[in-house]
């Protein structure tokens, strides 16, 4: 460990720290679990859990074996090497050093292609999610423990008031949140960093000090230096928290709500595009109308966050006042327009890169959507949407009857960013479509499949939707 920066461990019996912090109990550990797991975990079910090797990441770990006991055999920990420092490597082989004495299984990820020169951070962030998330449905992990904490949270909502998001937005970070088919579990959201820290010294645990969390290059480290330097001190930071806490709950709320209402009012259809029966759309107050379309639009359009306030703002108002037969418009990647008496909500075909998969038999990400698996055999793939081009050629393809069929019937902007999939050594299509049950009874592939699954949840139940 020649460049890796060490933070030694200090009176490790004690609760708590020098500097203020309260070590979190086995009790409370508990207490935080039940509260966040979707559900009560089987006695075998595997854990996965993403460690850094600092103060949070490893005293999530060792209260997770604590709380496991003689089932910390179920427990996966990953570590990501982004391979933007020289030391991260050391690091990285470090926390697999302290996995093995605690009897726990390591993998490192390790990050393909370079580094952007501008907004590394974000970029970080997202390779780190896709491959554990990608680990996590390779080896069949349904949950994926992260570090996160309440101050993490207050920065969060720091940035995204800098964003003008919305009541959703506000709620910060979720505890419990389905990505990919992998429920992302964050059960220290109401713990301090410095409760970590002392966490940590209950265990004589040792752990890593990245440099980059002091960097003020980054905004989020300078969103923690302003957090820091708040006049009210602790009683602003809680008041902020309380803020965060008190969004997540309305938050809640709409989501019943607003699931009740799409079940009534609104649809989801084959292909992932969705309509709306105006009237009932327009009676809905602002903020929940807000609410609503941000979920839409996000699910939808593939898009990371929500989008920003004023611009959903404008669209609300559109809807409201607009002449409706001839109302169309674009948002987060998604094109609304109207359709008799509904609004139809669809992604921009055009903003849907043609990718390519290989038929290793594993799940792959497309457009941020859908997820694609190929049989072993099959042959590789690539997957893209229809467009206005594809649809006449595929009319003229006899042996596609089916599927032909069943998108005749689609508004022309829904049809157009429709995903086929097509062969890459003969570039024939594929007929994927399956029944909602799964059933293969309108003609698709067995050894293809391709599923809606939204980056995040998008009204109600976690949604797996054929395709």
């Amino acid at each position: 460990m020649k460049s890796a920066n060490w933070a030694a461990v200090a009176e490790p019996q004690t609760a708590c720290d020098r500097s203020g912090g309260d070590a979190v109990t086995p009790t409370v550990f508990g207490n935080l679990l039940a509260g966040v797991l979707p559900a009560a975990p089987k006695v075998d079910q595997p854990w996965a859990v993403a460690v850094s090797g600092g103060a949070d990441s490893m005293a999530l770990l060792r209260l997770l074996v604590e709380h496991l006991g003689p089932r910390r055999g179920n427990v996966t920990v990953l570590t990501v090497d982004h391979g933007l420092r020289a030391a991260a490597g050391d690091e990285a082989r470090q926390v697999g050093i302290w996995c093995r004495q605690l009897d726990i299984d390591h993998h490192i990820l390790r990050i393909d292609g370079a580094a952007p020169t501008t907004g590394i951070q974000a970029w970080a962030r997202t390779q780190r999610y896709q491959v554990m998330l990608q680990f996590c449905r390779d080896n069949k992990i349904q949950q994926l423990f992260l570090g996160h904490h309440r101050d993490d949270q207050l920065e969060t909502l720091v940035h995204r008031l800098r964003r003008e998001s919305g009541p959703e937005g506000l709620a910060a970070m979720a505890a419990a949140h389905p990505r990919r088919g992998v429920h992302l579990i964050r059960p220290l959201l109401t713990v301090r960093h410095l409760d970590l820290i002392a966490t940590c010294r209950r265990f004589g645990q040792q752990w890593l000090d990245d440099p980059s969390n002091r960097d003020r290059r980054f905004q989020r480290v300078r969103d923690r230096l302003l957090l820091a330097a708040l006049p009210g001190g602790e009683a602003d930071r809680s008041a902020l928290w309380r803020f965060a806490d008190a969004m997540a709950r309305t938050r809640q709320v709409m989501d019943r709500q607003l699931q009740d209402f799409f079940t009534a009012h609104g649809q989801l259809h084959q292909g992932a595009w969705a309509s709306v029966q105006i009237a009932a759309l327009r009676q809905l107050p602002p903020a929940a109308s807000g609410f609503f379309l941000s979920r839409l639009l996000r699910a939808l359009g593939g898009a990371e966050y929500p989008p920003r306030t004023t611009r959903l703002n404008r669209l609300i108002e559109q809807i409201n006042s607009s002449d409706l037969p001839h109302f169309t418009a674009t948002l987060s990647g998604c094109v609304l327009f109207v359709k008799n008496d509904r609004i139809v909500i669809c992604r921009e075909w055009q903003h849907a890169a043609t990718m390519h998969y290989p038929d290793d038999g594993r799940w792959h990400r497309w457009d941020n959507r859908f997820e694609i698996r190929v049989s072993k055999g099959f042959g590789s793939i690539m997957c893209g949407s229809l467009g206005e081009i594809g649809w006449g050629d595929l009319r003229r393809e006899r042996q596609l009857h089916e599927l032909v069929t069943a998108l005749t019937p689609l508004p022309r902007q829904a049809r157009s960013a429709f995903p086929i999939i097509r062969k890459l050594d003969d570039g024939r299509v594929v007929n994927h479509l399956r029944g909602y049950d799964g059933s293969r009874s309108n003609g698709g592939d067995d050894r293809l499949n391709i599923v809606f699954r939204p980056n995040g949840r998008l009204l109600g139940p976690d949604e797996w939707i054929d395709v």
